[in-house]
Protein backbone atom coordinates (compact mmCIF):
# COMPACT_ATOMS: atom_id res chain seq x y z
CA UNK A 1 0.00 0.00 0.00
CA UNK A 2 2.82 2.38 0.85
CA UNK A 3 4.39 1.66 -2.50
CA UNK A 4 1.17 2.53 -4.31
CA UNK A 5 0.78 5.79 -2.38
CA UNK A 6 4.45 6.61 -2.98
CA UNK A 7 4.05 5.84 -6.70
CA UNK A 8 0.95 8.03 -6.88
CA UNK A 9 2.76 10.82 -5.03
CA UNK A 10 5.68 10.50 -7.44
CA UNK A 11 3.28 10.53 -10.41
CA UNK A 12 1.46 13.64 -9.06
CA UNK A 13 4.80 15.35 -8.45
CA UNK A 14 5.97 14.60 -12.00
CA UNK A 15 2.68 15.92 -13.44
CA UNK A 16 3.06 19.08 -11.28
CA UNK A 17 6.61 19.58 -12.56
CA UNK A 18 5.46 19.08 -16.14
CA UNK A 19 2.59 21.58 -15.73
CA UNK A 20 4.93 24.07 -14.03
CA UNK A 21 7.48 23.82 -16.85
CA UNK A 22 4.70 24.27 -19.43
CA UNK A 23 3.45 27.37 -17.63
CA UNK A 24 6.97 28.76 -17.38
CA UNK A 25 7.41 28.27 -21.14
CA UNK A 26 4.11 30.05 -21.79
CA UNK A 27 5.16 32.95 -19.54
CA UNK A 28 8.53 33.20 -21.29
CA UNK A 29 6.83 33.20 -24.70
CA UNK A 30 4.41 35.86 -23.45
CA UNK A 31 7.32 37.91 -22.12
CA UNK A 32 9.08 37.64 -25.47
CA UNK A 33 5.93 38.77 -27.28
CA UNK A 34 5.44 41.63 -24.84
CA UNK A 35 9.09 42.57 -25.15
CA UNK A 36 8.90 42.45 -28.95
CA UNK A 37 5.76 44.60 -28.92
CA UNK A 38 7.31 47.14 -26.56
CA UNK A 39 10.55 47.31 -28.51
CA UNK A 40 8.67 47.73 -31.79
CA UNK A 41 6.64 50.60 -30.26
CA UNK A 42 9.82 52.16 -28.94
CA UNK A 43 11.54 51.80 -32.33
CA UNK A 44 8.53 53.34 -34.09
CA UNK A 45 8.56 56.31 -31.70
CA UNK A 46 12.32 56.61 -32.14
CA UNK A 47 11.98 56.69 -35.95
CA UNK A 48 9.33 59.40 -35.71
CA UNK A 49 11.51 61.45 -33.39
CA UNK A 50 14.48 61.04 -35.72
CA UNK A 51 12.34 62.25 -38.63
CA UNK A 52 11.27 65.30 -36.63
CA UNK A 53 14.86 65.98 -35.60
CA UNK A 54 16.03 65.69 -39.23
CA UNK A 55 13.31 68.14 -40.29
CA UNK A 56 14.34 70.55 -37.54
CA UNK A 57 18.00 70.21 -38.55
CA UNK A 58 17.12 71.01 -42.18
CA UNK A 59 15.21 74.11 -41.07
CA UNK A 60 18.08 75.17 -38.82
CA UNK A 61 20.59 74.70 -41.65
CA UNK A 62 18.39 76.77 -43.99
CA UNK A 63 18.10 79.45 -41.31
CA UNK A 64 21.88 79.40 -40.79
CA UNK A 65 22.40 79.90 -44.53
CA UNK A 66 20.01 82.83 -44.54
CA UNK A 67 21.69 84.31 -41.46
CA UNK A 68 25.10 84.03 -43.11
CA UNK A 69 23.73 85.95 -46.10
CA UNK A 70 22.25 88.61 -43.81
CA UNK A 71 25.50 88.98 -41.87
CA UNK A 72 27.43 89.27 -45.13
CA UNK A 73 25.02 91.93 -46.41
CA UNK A 74 25.32 93.84 -43.13
CA UNK A 75 29.11 93.76 -43.40
CA UNK A 76 28.93 95.01 -46.99
CA UNK A 77 26.49 97.75 -45.95
CA UNK A 78 28.82 98.86 -43.14
CA UNK A 79 31.74 98.95 -45.56
CA UNK A 80 29.74 100.97 -48.08
CA UNK A 81 28.55 103.40 -45.39
CA UNK A 82 32.15 103.86 -44.21
CA UNK A 83 33.28 104.47 -47.80
CA UNK A 84 30.49 107.00 -48.38
CA UNK A 85 31.31 108.79 -45.10
CA UNK A 86 34.95 108.90 -46.11
CA UNK A 87 34.06 110.33 -49.53
CA UNK A 88 31.74 112.91 -47.94
CA UNK A 89 34.50 113.96 -45.55
CA UNK A 90 36.95 114.30 -48.46
CA UNK A 91 34.46 116.33 -50.49
CA UNK A 92 33.73 118.51 -47.46
CA UNK A 93 37.43 119.19 -46.93
CA UNK A 94 37.93 119.93 -50.62
CA UNK A 95 34.90 122.25 -50.59
CA UNK A 96 36.28 124.12 -47.59
CA UNK A 97 39.66 124.45 -49.30
CA UNK A 98 37.99 125.60 -52.50
CA UNK A 99 35.87 128.19 -50.72
CA UNK A 100 38.84 129.41 -48.69
CA UNK A 101 40.87 129.71 -51.91
CA UNK A 102 38.35 132.20 -53.39
CA UNK A 103 39.62 135.76 -52.90
CA UNK A 104 37.85 137.58 -50.08
CA UNK A 105 36.27 140.22 -52.35
CA UNK A 106 34.36 137.50 -54.22
CA UNK A 107 33.18 135.61 -51.13
CA UNK A 108 29.95 136.23 -49.32
CA UNK A 109 30.26 137.38 -45.75
CA UNK A 110 29.27 134.16 -44.01
CA UNK A 111 32.21 133.43 -41.71
CA UNK A 112 35.32 131.31 -41.82
CA UNK A 113 33.96 127.92 -42.69
CA UNK A 114 31.08 127.07 -44.93
CA UNK A 115 28.52 124.75 -43.33
CA UNK A 116 27.46 122.53 -46.16
CA UNK A 117 25.29 120.22 -44.07
CA UNK A 118 27.47 117.22 -44.88
CA UNK A 119 30.16 115.58 -42.79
Amino acid sequence: MGIIIASMALFVALIALWLASTNIKKIEIGNRELKAQLTSDILKARRELEKQIDGANRKINAFDGKMEGIVELQTQARDKVAAVESNVNKVSEELKKLINSIPPQFRQASGDDVKSGFG
